[in-house]
């Protein structure tokens, strides 16, 4: 469990260097799209792991 959140710690610093990367190389940036597309490939992971896990369970019924 450590080392999940020691790799989610990292990701998130990466993500926010990234942000100040972008920010002082483009001048006509989008934020919204920017920070939803980053949300959202953040997220993905915990939802691969509820998929897995729905379909575990399905599978370990029949």
């Amino acid at each position: 469990m450590l080392s999940l959140m020691f790799w989610e710690l990292i990701k998130i610093l990466l993500t926010i260097a990234i942000l100040v990367a972008v920010v002082k190389q483009v001048d006509d940036l989008s934020w919204l799209a920017l920070l939803l597309t980053m949300i959202g490939c953040l997220k993905v992971n915990w939802l691969v792991l509820f998929a897995q896990g729905r379909f575990k369970k399905i599978s370990d019924g029949n």
